[in-house]
């Protein structure tokens, strides 16, 4: 994955956010994309 991505889901603050470099915490600029079973 490119180190750019997150920018596109998490504002500088929400990354720089505590809380963030302890465990997941969801994105506040768009949501992520759903995960899709290749199998299907």
């Amino acid at each position: 994955m490119d180190r750019d991505v997150p920018r596109f889901f998490y504002s500088p603050e929400w990354r720089m956010d505590p809380r963030a470099k302890e465990k997941f915490v969801g994105p506040d600029l768009a949501p992520l994309p759903a995960i899709v079973d290749a199998g299907e």
